[in-house]
């Protein structure tokens, strides 16, 4: 992504059956610095099957090592034809780091950081912002 190539296939790239529906976005602030994301997952094809949702924060680095999209955390669940269930991805302090050659040690990133919820790094479903 921050170099503009397009890839072939995305990041969690997968193929299904049946096709799942992604709402009710939520984050929580925790009481230890992370940040619980919630969110329904609904399949709403003819046919059960899986879903890999997964999380990506983006931090405000201008740097070009650093990636645009950091996968942070994912959760695989089994859902028959019209089911929902809601889902939990927990996000840690390191969640909104850096590695910091100077101090060899993780740096919280202060300011906006998006969360981004989505079947692919391509394909993402739901976003929110937090503030550190």
């Amino acid at each position: 992504e921050r170099k503009n190539i397009k890839p072939l296939f995305p990041f969690g790239h997968g193929l299904s059956y049946t096709k799942f529906k992604y709402s009710n976005l939520k984050i929580i602030d925790m009481d230890d610095g992370g940040y619980q994301c919630e969110y329904d997952i609904k399949n709403v094809g003819d046919l059960p099957g899986s879903e890999i949702s997964q999380c990506y924060v983006v931090t405000n680095v201008n740097n070009e090592i650093e990636p645009i999209k950091k996968l942070q955390g994912f959760n695989k669940v089994y859902l028959a034809p019209g089911e929902q269930k809601r889902i939990q991805i927990i996000l840690g302090e390191r969640s909104f780091s850096v590695w910091s050659t100077d101090n060899k040690d993780w740096i919280i990133q202060s300011g906006s950081h998006q969360i981004l919820i989505g079947a692919s790094s391509e394909d993402i479903q739901l976003s929110s912002k937090v503030n550190l």
